[in-house]
């Protein structure tokens, strides 16, 4: 059973921006780690090394515009 003020703390609790900014790069890292050491070797494995360049080239054409 759930507390009628649960949901009361939560939204009314001020973030700290210093754990916050420690779970978000906590989280980033997370995810480059994945991308390099599992995403990448495996399409290259599908595919040319030419042809995943080319896509990671486009990928951060695409999220730096």
């Amino acid at each position: 059973m759930e507390h009628p003020l649960g949901n009361f703390n939560c939204t009314f609790r001020k973030t700290n921006n210093i754990v916050l900014s420690a779970v978000m790069g906590i989280a980033g890292g997370l995810m480059l780690s994945v991308v390099t050491f599992d995403l990448i070797p495996e399409a290259i494995i599908m595919a040319d090394i030419e042809v995943v360049l080319i896509g990671i080239i486009f990928g951060v054409l695409f999220i730096s515009f």
